[in-house]
C-alpha cells in the first residue's frame, strides 16, 4: 500500500470546503457575509452556498442576517466545534496563510511544503518548519514570510541541489514525512516521486 503524504485537511475536505472552514474556523470570533467569503475564498458563488447550506445543516455554522446582509460564523457550541478549529490550525489556516505570502514569487516555486505544523488555537504560536524548492532566494523567501504568524522557517534548494541531497541521503526524504506535511505549492504525488531512485540506463 502506497503511503499518503496529504495532511488530514486535504484528506478530509473538498478544496472549496476547506477554504470555507480554514476561513470561518479560522477565525471563530468573526463573523462573514456570504459575498464575504467567496470573495475570499476565490471559488464560486454557488459552491460557497452548497458548502455553506451543507456545514449550516450539520451544525458546524450559525446564520443571521442584518439588513440585506447574512451572516456566517462557526458554531463554538457545535460539539465537535474543539476538534475542527485545532484541525484548521493546524493545516488549512496555515497552509493558506503562507500560500498568500508566496504568491509573488509562486511561478518561480516547484514546491512548497510545511513540514510538521505545531500550530495550535490554544497554545501559545510556535514555529513551523516550510521546505521550499525552487528558483528562489533564501533571502526573498524569508521576506516574504515575514508577516506568517507563528513564524514560519523556510528552507530553501534549488531543484538539482536537492535531488543530489535526498541521493545522498535518503534518511533525509523520509524523514520529511515524520508529520503529515501541508502542500502549499506544488502536487503531493510528484513530489513522493522525486524521493524514488533514479537508476542510470544501461548501455547497450
Amino acid at each position: 500500500m502506497r503511503h499518503s503524504f496529504l495532511d488530514a485537511g486535504t484528506v478530509l475536505f473538498g478544496k472549496t470546503r476547506r477554504r470555507v472552514l480554514g476561513l470561518l474556523f479560522g477565525q471563530p470570533e468573526e463573523a462573514f457575509y456570504v459575498r464575504d467569503i467567496v470573495r475570499r475564498s476565490g471559488a464560486a458563488q454557488g459552491a460557497i452556498a452548497r458548502e455553506l447550506d451543507a456545514l449550516l445543516g450539520a451544525g458546524l455554522l450559525e446564520r443571521y442576517q442584518e439588513g440585506r446582509n447574512v451572516f456566517y460564523r462557526a458554531n463554538k457550541h457545535a460539539p465537535v466545534f474543539g476538534e475542527i478549529e485545532r484541525l484548521v490550525a493546524k493545516t488549512i489556516a496555515l497552509g493558506d496563510d503562507v500560500r498568500e505570502a508566496l504568491a509573488p514569487l509562486a511561478a518561480r516555486i516547484e514546491y512548497a511544503v510545511v513540514l510538521g505544523s505545531t500550530r495550535g488555537p490554544s497554545k501559545p504560536a510556535r514555529t513551523a518548519d516550510l521546505l521550499v524548492i525552487g528558483d528562489v532566494r533564501p533571502a526573498e523567501v524569508a521576506d516574504a514570510l515575514a508577516a506568517v504568524k507563528p513564524a514560519v522557517h523556510p528552507k530553501v534548494y534549488a531543484m538539482a541541489d536537492f535531488r543530489k541531497k535526498i541521493a545522498d541521503d535518503r534518511r533525509f526524504f523520509t524523514g520529511l514525512f515524520l508529520v503529515p506535511p501541508v502542500f502549499v505549492i506544488g502536487e503531493p504525488d510528484a513530489f513522493r516521486r522525486l524521493g524514488t531512485p533514479r537508476w542510470p540506463k544501461r548501455r547497450t
